[in-house]
């Protein structure tokens, strides 16, 4: 017979796996990205614009070697090409960086045919260093802070016994949030979470079926 509620508290190691769209990750890369201009930084405070950032779109790499494949829609800022759209499509690993405990591009590969369109080698080498720059700065995934807020408020309901089907409630605590792994699939990111905590499942009827 279990005497007190500390017995209960049966410690539980989890790992879930969490699933994002595509879709998803797309407006909130939109809403980092968009706008942002591939510009050359003058001595003289002076800046050569190259292109601006329109839309981007994310699916899974069909190159086997990589990830994710990123396709950038871009305008141009150059007066010879003023205001022709072009497009940058960028192969990329990405991988989970344990320490920071965020999803970060590991590596990538730009296919600069969309470049050659305008005419300017130069922009390719530029697009390059804003790549390693910025973009793969603004790119990076800090979902643990948003996991934790929803953690909070499956703990605020579980402190309280959810009632999971007339009779049986459910009880606990899970914390220790950290994100293990990353795979993309064909229509999403696949992320695995680790979780620690303890739970109770209390019967206080018996329905017969």
């Amino acid at each position: 017979m279990i005497e007190n509620k500390e017995n209960l508290n049966q410690h539980i190691v989890a790992k879930i796996p969490i699933v994002i769209s595509y879709g998803a990750l797309q407006q909130l890369l939109n809403e980092k990205l968009a706008g942002e201009i591939i510009k050359k930084e003058g001595a003289r405070g002076k800046d050569t614009k190259f292109a601006e950032i329109v839309d981007l779109t994310i699916r899974k790499s069909q190159n086997l070697d990589f990830d994710i494949e990123i396709s950038l829609q871009l305008k141009s800022l150059l007066l010879l090409y003023k205001h022709k759209r072009f497009s940058l499509k960028i192969d990329a690993t990405i991988s989970v960086e344990e320490k920071l405990q965020k999803i970060l591009i590991k590596d990538y590969e730009i296919d600069s045919k969309g470049l050659n369109i305008i005419g300017d080698n130069i922009l390719e080498s530029f697009a390059n260093k804003f790549l390693h720059g910025k973009m793969i700065e603004k790119m990076q995934l800090d979902l643990v802070p948003k996991l934790k807020e929803q953690l909070f408020d499956i703990n605020k309901k579980l402190s309280n016994r959810i009632e999971a089907q007339k009779g049986t409630f459910v009880s606990g605590n899970l914390e220790n949030l950290s994100i293990i792994d990353i795979q993309a699939k064909p229509n999403h990111l696949w992320i695995l979470i680790g979780l620690n905590g303890w739970g109770v499942i209390e019967i206080s009827e018996i329905i017969e079926s």
